[in-house]
């Protein structure tokens, strides 16, 4: 009798368990519009000027769609090399933003050389999705970024779940939306195709566009080992790890270098309180006009020993330039040139619960699975890690295996080479097992090899992290 009342006692407790989870995730579910945007033809422009002005050019056109996705009430994800992530709550709202894009790029072209216009190509899917922390999960983040793929330069193509077709379409009409079917699309994992509409956005009537480009943000793929240079003659600090540093440490500060798109040393900051806060709209340093930077970002707290960077739950994460062999923990994301990558390997030392650091943000995804704590050393034959490449929103790629040896990473040589990617070096990063770990290594490479951070970083003098768009290098001067 007494086993019968605990057996039901336990099921009553699973069952609470179970609706006070469905209750969280339904907080969080709700219909959304995801949208993608894609330059058409930067690889080109990057193979014909080069590196700098190529990101100059994609930059440019990021910093003239995103203020157009947020005053639609679009909300910016994240960009992954030249892709602009938003969503949108109202798929109308998403659809005159993107309308407001192409129109906006084709006043911009008509001021420009043909070797200097924009053009990009759109796709949206409107369905049921589940937003946390400024991100999008779900089906409609992988049907949008399918769909992208599908639209032809110059244009949008939106789509919208099965249920949300005929909503969609009504709504469409009601707000006299021209458009015409453009394709149908199959979608790993959906027994159906999905039906993709063409905005017919020129024909629309609207006031006409007035383009000023502002002055691109620039991301962290530019010469960083010129940006790793001092920025001026200053005295030697001792290193902090010298034993009469340990004793006789003078007072220094810490400041904040704005890396121009050349390499060379812009505007500084000064981090001249003991907690010194930024963010694009909330905190001591500002950059209002960098829509990746979220209102409160990051934190930097200043010692006498050190200075200590975390990130403030973030939308985009901070990213730390390697300048220093990095041990590999499972769910560490990897940002060279265009490419972003996830580390999977459940037994590797440090291995954590999924979904605890900003990594999952910056993914744009939850972390992959292997939780709990790491296991003892495993022998070799043992071990299975590899690389997950992922797209705009954390829409997961290719799998990249990676051997218990040296895997080179590069553009032209290595073990895994992407040859159209222009940022990267011939031999850019290496991933090698050591002393039953993988260790990542960056080879030299012009524009560096960035790890995300996933909790309180001390970085030094030197060191280079990105936050958004900012390349930012951190200097340290005796007060």
């Amino acid at each position: 009798m007494k086993q019968d009342e605990s057996s039901s006692q336990k099921l009553k407790d699973l069952i609470e368990r179970r609706k006070q989870l469905d209750e969280e995730l339904s907080k969080l579910s709700r219909k959304v519009a995801v949208v993608f945007s894609d330059i058409v033809g930067s690889t080109r422009f990057f193979e014909e000027f080069g590196d700098v002005a190529g990101l100059v050019y994609v930059h440019k056109c990021i910093d003239m769609l995103s203020p157009i996705a947020e005053q639609h009430g679009g909300t910016i994800c994240k960009t992954i090399g030249d892709a602009l992530m938003t969503y949108f709550e109202d798929p109308i709202a998403a659809v005159r933003a993107t309308v407001d894009m192409q129109r906006t790029l084709e006043a911009y072209n008509t001021h420009q050389q043909e070797q200097e216009r924009i053009h990009i190509r759109i796709g949206m899917n409107f369905g049921p999705g589940m937003i946390k922390d400024k991100d999008v999960f779900g089906d409609a983040v992988n049907v949008a970024a399918r769909i992208q793929t599908m639209a032809k330069p110059d244009t949008i193509y939106v789509s919208a779940s099965k249920d949300e077709r005929n909503n969609l379409e009504e709504k469409l009409r009601k707000a006299k939306i021209p458009f015409q079917q453009a394709a149908e699309a199959e979608v790993k994992g959906k027994s159906e195709k999905i039906i993709a509409f063409d905005i017919l956005w020129r024909e629309m009537k609207g006031a006409a566009v007035e383009v000023v480009p502002r002055a691109p943000q620039m991301a962290g793929r530019v010469d960083v080992a010129k940006a790793a240079e001092a920025p001026r003659e200053k005295a030697t600090v001792p290193p902090l790890t010298s034993p009469l540093a340990a004793v006789a440490r003078p007072k220094v500060k810490y400041s904040l270098l704005v890396v121009r798109p050349d390499g060379s040393h812009g505007e500084e900051r000064a981090l001249d309180k003991p907690v010194v806060t930024l963010g694009r709209v909330d905190g001591d340093i500002l950059f209002p006009e960098d829509a990746l930077v979220s209102r409160r970002h990051a934190r930097f707290t200043v010692t006498s020993d050190n200075l200590v960077v975390e990130d403030l739950n973030s939308a985009n994460g901070i990213f730390w330039r390697l300048n220093k062999p990095h041990k590999m923990r499972h769910g560490d994301i990897i940002l060279m040139g265009r490419q972003m990558f996830r580390f999977v390997c459940p037994t590797a030392p440090g291995t954590r619960a999924p979904g605890t650091g900003p990594e999952s943000r910056a993914a744009g995804t939850a972390s992959a699975a292997g939780a709990g704590a790491a296991p003892r050393r495993r022998e070799a034959d043992k071990v299975a890690a590899e690389l997950i490449r992922l797209l705009p929103g954390g829409v997961e790629e290719n799998h990249y295996p990676l051997q218990l040896g040296e895997n080179i990473l590069g553009r032209t040589r290595g073990t895994i080479s992407f040859p159209d990617d222009p940022f990267l070096s011939g031999q850019h990063c290496s991933i090698s097992w050591q002393d039953g770990q993988f260790v990542l290594a960056d080879l030299k490479a012009q524009n560096g090899t960035f790890v995300g951070v996933r909790e309180k970083t001390t970085l030094g003098d030197g060191d280079i992290v990105l936050i958004g768009h900012q390349l930012l290098r951190v200097t340290c001067v005796p007060a």
